[in-house]
């Protein structure tokens, strides 16, 4: 599923989920635009979107890992709440 394609979130998850290892980029790939599209409409506490931060983050190495919170903190840092509860980079 490549931009400008569109298809639900759930679908998305549900495939970057049953990718195996091999595929972890791709996985990341699903799971990022899952969280983008989240952001858009989320509202304080955030919970299942940290879930979602929390599985991608595993399956990132160390510092693609933190290069991304720093990027996430950066860009949705009005969403305080988010941000102070992203996991450490």
């Amino acid at each position: 599923m490549q931009p400008p394609a569109w298809c639900e979130a759930a679908a998305l998850r549900h495939i970057a989920v049953h990718l195996g290892d091999d595929q972890r980029a791709d996985a990341v790939q699903l799971l990022q635009r899952v969280l983008d599209d989240a952001m858009e409409l989320a509202l304080s506490p955030y919970q299942n979107e940290l879930e979602l931060v929390q599985d991608i983050a595993r399956r990132l190495e160390p510092a693609a890992r933190a290069a991304w919170l720093a990027d996430l903190r950066a860009r949705f840092k009005p969403k305080h709440n988010f941000v102070k509860n992203l996991p450490e980079g």
